[in-house]
């Protein structure tokens, strides 16, 4: 089966300078999810949860994924508080990877 991984997409990425081409890449996002979804593929959006305080702090408007990302209900969500979105076991969980062998596939290819 298909899955896209889609990794800190959210309002505190707007913090800061300006990130280039962010529009571009949230279409191609978009496209890519729907290329998923439309071969019954899975997708797992990954929420960073930061601390109080921090820009992605949770349940404050940087925690919220980005507006213009087309999300469905059928999409998994798993949270992360760390760098590594497989440090914690929900992504874990959602994908039924272990890391303790070679690196998952989460890519597109047949």
């Amino acid at each position: 089966m298909d899955a896209m991984i889609v990794v800190d997409m959210q309002v505190g990425l707007l913090s800061g300078a300006p990130k280039h081409d962010l529009q571009g890449v949230v279409q191609r996002i978009n496209q890519l999810t729907a290329f998923v979804r439309s071969r019954s593929g899975a997708v797992i959006f990954v929420r960073h949860c930061g601390r109080a305080g921090e820009e992605f702090e949770l349940q404050k408007p940087g925690w919220e994924f980005l507006p213009d990302l087309q999300r469905h209900q059928a999409d998994l969500i798993a949270r992360k508080t760390l760098n590594d979105p497989f440090a914690g076991a929900e992504l874990k969980a959602i994908s039924g990877e272990d890391r303790s062998g070679p690196a998952p596939d989460f890519g597109m290819g047949d």
